[in-house]
């Protein structure tokens, strides 16, 4: 591995004037009182540089140097802060999402070779010069195969309480599965969205509805609160698997609203598209006036602003809502 004086010296013989030279932090892990202790401080150390080794990612720590004999390694420093207490992202969903998509995509990384992170927060993500979101502090990271030596205590704390996942605090610190990161990065991006934090899972609560605080913005809101659905959860088994999994609907949203979609329902309230200040109602008794004759009254659903008058048709085949009404 490079140390710090190699990273140095490579950026010198590159000749890039113009590109800033790598910062690094040392973090030194503090010697126990016991002997079993700081053999068991060495051994999570060695499970810590081993994810940084095995999971190379622009959106992970990156790890400079490393000295097991005196329990530190230094990593790359990030002088731009952590993402706690930021508010460029408050009420952006779009925004919010494109941010973290790549930090995601790490994560996935780190699944994908049986590690779990376990300690996903804004207070651990930080924020690099070129406004890259990158994830540290791999303390508590958790390798998933039998065959690794673990140096957890079975009912050892495995996590920030605040985006420590309901169900974990039932299980067995080996039940520990890469669903526990996507709730944790769910909570971050509702509190990315909301620019405050959610309290347990309760998305739906008058204090925590998206809906609520940005009622202005209610179809891109409605969008993040079907993805968050399938992060922050009550029960395990209704929580997306894994971050590649929650990567697949991070994109699907992000898809959306680059192309300006909105959710559709007869309870849904949408803005006009034309002025943008009215909301569709719908049109109960569909006219010949607009082109509509009655026998295909059935068929269609007529939806007029209330500001402007624009108007939006709907057909429905056979009578049967379609897919996107359901």
């Amino acid at each position: 591995m490079a140390n710090i004086g190699e990273k140095f010296l490579d950026w010198i013989a590159s000749d890039k004037r113009n590109v800033i030279p790598p910062l690094a932090v040392e973090k030194v892990l503090h010697r126990t009182s016991t002997k079993d202790d700081t053999e068991k401080t060495r051994k999570r150390l060695e499970i810590e540089i081993n994810a940084l080794e095995t999971v190379s990612h622009p959106n992970l720590v990156q790890l400079m140097d490393v000295n097991l004999k005196d329990l530190s390694y230094v990593t790359e420093f990030y002088p731009g802060g952590t993402l706690s207490g930021q508010s460029q992202f408050k009420g952006k969903v779009l925004e919010s999402l494109v941010a973290i998509r790549p930090l995601i995509e790490g994560v996935a990384c780190l699944h994908d070779n049986g590690f779990t992170h376990r300690d996903i927060k804004p207070e651990n993500i930080f924020i690099a010069l070129d406004g890259r979101l990158v994830l540290g502090d791999f303390g508590i990271v958790f390798f998933s195969e039998r065959d690794r030596t673990r140096v957890t205590d079975t009912f050892e704390k495995v996590g920030t309480t605040d985006y420590m996942p309901g169900w974990i605090r039932r299980e067995y610190v080996d039940q520990v599965k890469p669903s526990f990161d996507v709730f944790a990065l769910g909570k971050v991006i509702y509190e990315m969205i909301a620019g405050r934090r959610l309290h347990l899972w309760y998305l739906d609560e008058h204090d925590f509805n998206l809906l609520n605080l940005f009622p202005r913005r209610s179809s891109e809101m409605r969008l993040a609160r079907q993805m968050l659905g399938k992060c922050v959860c009550e029960s395990e088994g209704d929580c997306l698997p894994n971050a590649t999994a929650m990567l697949e609907e991070v994109d699907r949203t992000i898809f959306i609203l680059q192309r300006h979609g909105q959710q559709v329902g007869l309870d849904i309230g949408r803005h006009c598209g034309v002025c943008a200040d009215g909301i569709y109602q719908p049109v109960d008794e569909l006219s010949a006036n607009v082109g509509v004759e009655p026998q295909d009254s059935n068929k269609l659903k007529l939806f007029s602003c209330s500001n402007c008058g624009h108007l939006q048709v709907f057909l429905f085949e056979r009578g049967k809502e379609p897919s996107a009404w359901k």
